[in-house]
């Protein structure tokens, strides 16, 4: 079958994997200076435990104090949050800085409720904890948490850049860090299941494990849901390249398959100019050639 045929062939059954609303993404790489479009979560400022929340030198800190009555209003913590609401949800943010003194975690809030405050918050939490060296993915009720993940271990260097990915489809959640050096292999992968919160708002948070300051810096924030995009396919010169918009505010990984039962992912595609692509050699003689987008990094 001829590439041309392969793509009306592929296209249906890529369409089948999501089938959400149009693509809705914002981005936030802090380079203007200011934090617009952001609201912030300082559920202890009013007990006098002070929080910072500032964009400074292109990036985003949140540091808050240790609480001042632990045992009644929890550790110290804080976090900023944004107003669009979804149901699948993938979001992504650069880790480029934490205190390894502190008994800091960091990381992803999806799905909160309306009501994000002082006992409570809900929603869901993908955190690194820094002292501890895991990963854990968390349904926040009240602003307790509950662990859905175990805590898979992973060694962060501090001062190093790394790429949180955080991403639900129904009651599937699946968290990733990513060395920046390396965005196809994930560092670390935590998976849970979970059915009490099926849409919300996403946002970031830092907090104590302990009663001790909590900060963290964060860049290159993103976040989005909706159908992947079109994938079109060229062929030319002895190889064909598959090609998709890579700014519709989704991560996605691109598999292949030769019969459509068994799929096997590329990790190898390159972005440029807001198109990603993957190409490999092609011979009209060979057998078919699928090619399909799944969400997740």
């Amino acid at each position: 079958m001829k590439l041309t045929a392969l793509l009306r062939c592929c296209l249906p059954a890529l369409l089948i994997f999501l089938t959400t609303a149009p693509a809705r993404a914002q981005s936030d790489d802090f380079n203007d200076g200011n934090d617009a479009g952001w609201s912030k979560y300082e559920p202890l400022k009013s007990f006098g435990a002070a929080s910072s929340i500032a964009v400074s030198g292109g990036a985003y800190t949140l540091s808050c104090d240790p609480s001042p009555n632990e045992p009644q209003l929890g550790p110290a913590r804080c976090g900023a949050l944004r107003p669009e609401s979804y149901g699948t949800f993938c979001v992504m943010v650069d880790i480029v800085n934490w205190d390894p003194a502190e008994d800091t975690s960091m990381g992803i809030l999806a799905r909160l409720g309306p009501n994000v405050g002082l006992g409570t918050t809900n929603g869901y939490a993908f955190t690194y904890q820094g002292k501890d060296g895991d990963v854990q993915i968390s349904r926040v009720t009240g602003e307790a948490p509950t662990d859905l993940s175990g805590t898979p271990n992973v060694a962060l260097t501090p001062g190093n850049d790394y790429r949180m990915v955080f991403f639900g489809i129904g009651t599937h959640l699946e968290g990733r860090i990513y060395d920046l050096n390396d965005l196809a292999n994930p560092l670390v992968t935590a998976v849970g299941t979970d059915d009490t919160y099926g849409q919300g708002t996403c946002g970031l948070v830092v907090f104590a494990d302990e009663n001790t300051r909590a900060s963290a810096t964060f860049d290159n924030y993103s976040a989005g849901n909706g159908t992947p995009p079109l994938l079109t396919v060229n062929v030319g010169a002895g190889s064909a390249t598959v090609s998709w918009d890579a700014a519709a505010g989704l991560c996605h990984s691109l598999e292949a398959s030769n019969n459509l039962q068994n799929w096997s992912s590329l990790p190898g595609f390159i972005t440029f100019n807001g198109r990603a692509s993957f190409s490999e050699p092609y011979d009209s003689r060979v057998p078919s050639r699928f090619f399909r987008l799944r969400m997740g990094p």
